[in-house]
Order: structure tokens, then sequence, then C-alpha cells
């Protein structure tokens, strides 16, 4: 019976000592400093960003993005040339039905839509890794803000248009948030002539910064709907439109590191707008049509906190307002739309200004001063 205990406690031993070495081979793996090769995914660009990354993203940019891939960021060159090829492959599948049918009035409407996407997609990618080839790890700015409740704009609009007497407008616009909830209008008058515009949009935020929340992130995803009113009093005609859209913006930071700083922001929907004339036109008072609207939008933050800003690079495919599509020397409203540059910064809490180039085809500047503040 003896001998029958010392062998338990012999077993007892022998398998707490098998458990003890277990525990410490788990231990030993748990602590035991990462190996070279899984260190790889930390460690930093070989060249820094600058002139070198810059060229490589250039020259053959248009083609074959290669900022990311000079500064030795594989992972980043991936997901751009990744972003380009889903950008062509949009631009096939929107080009052809198009060319296919030979820009039919029948079926346009939706290839459009593909078209565009493509082409955001592809010029996007190579304007991304321009972005990251000199400013990866220093933006100029972070969407680190407190979203105010309402905005207040006076500004002056110049319009170099051979069809329009009108050439310079006051205009003043104003904005309010309730929450989820927005409204924003815009009041343009032509000096001194009769012509007159009037618009407003209202939309719902799904998601993204709400007033009086301090967020760390510019995204977000709206529905609108805007109506609008537009008289022409010396050619005598005007235009009321009614859209639907979606508005959506996407920090670049959440794709990839070296794009911190950097957005995206895409609104796509329909307009339908009513044309009436006061002087009959061949036997035609007045005419209806829909119109495909898309915007695109690449930008980057300035500032941080209260001054801040934003600078971006647009192309609009609306044609119903005053820039309609890129005329090419034609004088007349293009095929594809129009481009343009836009520039907001508040140099304090409550006060700012903006600058607003575009080119169709027309020419428009638009130079504007706000107030904003909290409810």
């Amino acid at each position: 019976m003896k001998n029958f205990f010392l062998i338990q406690l012999v077993l007892v031993q022998f398998i707490f000592a098998n458990q003890g070495w277990s525990n410490k081979k788990k231990f030993q793996k748990a602590t035991k400093p990462k190996s070279a090769i899984s260190q790889k995914k930390d460690v930093k660009p070989r060249v820094e960003p600058g002139v070198l990354p810059l060229l490589g993203a250039v020259l053959p940019g248009i083609i074959y993005p290669a900022g990311h891939l000079v500064m030795g960021d594989f992972s980043g060159h991936k997901k751009i040339i990744a972003v380009k090829g889903t950008g062509l492959l949009f631009l096939i599948g929107g080009a052809l039905p198009i060319f296919l049918t030979n820009a039919s009035p029948k079926v346009i409407h939706l290839p459009v839509y593909s078209l565009l996407a493509g082409f955001g997609l592809f010029t996007g990618a190579t304007l991304a890794d321009i972005y990251g080839s000199v400013f990866a790890g220093n933006p100029l700015g972070k969407p680190e803000y407190i979203p105010d409740s309402y905005q207040l704009k006076l500004g002056h609009i110049y319009l170099k248009d051979y069809h329009l007497a009108a050439d310079n407008f006051l205009m003043a616009a104003g904005r309010i948030n309730f929450g989820r909830f927005q409204i924003r209008s815009t009041f343009s008058k032509a000096i001194p002539h009769n012509t007159n515009w009037l618009e407003s949009r209202f939309s719902w935020r799904f998601w993204g910064p709400l007033e009086k929340i301090k967020t760390v992130s510019g995204s977000f995803l709206d529905l609108a709907t805007g109506i609008y009113y537009k008289h022409f009093g010396e050619e005598k005609f005007t235009n009321l439109g009614l859209e639907l859209l979606v508005v959506l913006r996407y920090d670049l930071i959440r794709f990839h590191q070296t794009l911190r700083g950097a957005f995206v922001q895409y609104e796509g929907g329909l307009l339908y707008r009513l044309t009436g004339y006061e002087a009959v036109v061949d036997d035609v008072f007045s005419d209806s049509e829909f119109m495909p609207l898309s915007r695109l939008t690449f930008g980057l933050y300035l500032g941080r906190g209260v001054t801040r800003g934003e600078l971006a690079l647009y192309y609009d495919h609306r044609h119903d307002n005053e820039l309609a599509g890129t005329s090419l020397g034609s004088m007349g409203d293009g095929v594809i739309g129009h481009f343009g540059l836009k520039a907001f910064y508040y140099f304090t809490e409550n006060w700012g200004c903006g600058l607003d180039l575009a080119a169709g085809s027309v020419y428009r500047s638009l130079f504007s001063l706000s107030y904003r503040g909290k409810k």
C-alpha cells in the first residue's frame, strides 16, 4: 500500500512538472520578440517623400503611378494600382455602350455614371500617389474640429460669358444645422441686370460629423434634395430645377497611412429641369429634360482645430448651370463638364474666406467672406 501511494505521488509531481513546462513554453512564445520577417511590416519607406517619389508619381503617373513604389511603400503602391485598374474597367464599361449606340439619348444616362466613376478612380489614383509622394507623414491639416451650427456668407461672382448680358453678381448664402438635418440657400443678384438666382438644398446626414460634437474624421454620407429658380431677364427665359443627390466623403487615411490629411468626395444623382421662355422660340414655350449629376472632388485639409480649411480640385458633370460643359473653343456647351479649384480657410474661430475658380463653357470666379457660429 505504501508503494502504491509513492507511485501516485510521483505521478502527480510528474503531471504538475509537465504542466509548468508547458506554461513556461507558452510564456516564452508569447513574449518572444518579433522575427525579422514579421517586423518588415513596420519598416519605413526606403526613400522619404520628396523629389524622387514625386517624379515617379508625375512622369508615368497618368498610366502607371509609381511614387509609392519609389518610396519603397509596396503596400500603398499595390492599392493605388488596384484602384487605377478598377477605374479603367469602369471607363471601358461606360464607353462601350455609348460608342456602340452612337450616344443614343435612350441609353446614354446609365453608362455616363460608369464612365464618370471610372474617370474619378483612374485620375484619383494618380492624385493620391502624387499627394502621398509629397506629404506622406506630414499632412498640411487634419479634420479634427467641432462642426459649427450655422454659417453666413457674402461674396462676389464674376462670369466671363459672351452669351449672357450679366457678368457681375452679388451673392448671399446661409447654412444651418439641426442635428442630422441641414438647410442651405444661396441668392445671387446680377448688377445691374435683371438676372436673379435662388438655390436651396435640404440634406440628411446618415453618417459623419454632427454639430457641437468633436470629430477626428471628415468622412460622411448625406442624402440631399435641392431646388433652384434662375431667371435671366435680358435673355427672357427661366430655369426651374429639382434634384436628388447622394453625397459621400471618404478620408483617405482609411485607405492608406501615407494619404493622411487627404479626402475624396462624390456627389451623384439626377436632375429634372424645366425651362420657360418669355418669347416664343420656334413655337416652343417651354421644354423639360432629365440630366445625370456627378461631381468628383480630390482635396486636402488645411490647418487643424479652430483655424482650419480645405483645398480641393473638382470635376462637375452638370450642364444645367452657368458653367455647363467645357467648350474647347466652340463657344457652346461641351460634352464633358467643367473643372474647378476651390479653397476656404477660417483664420479665427468665426471668420474665414473662400475662393472658387472654375472653367467650362465660361470662366467663373467666386470670392466670399464667411461667418460661422454655434447655437
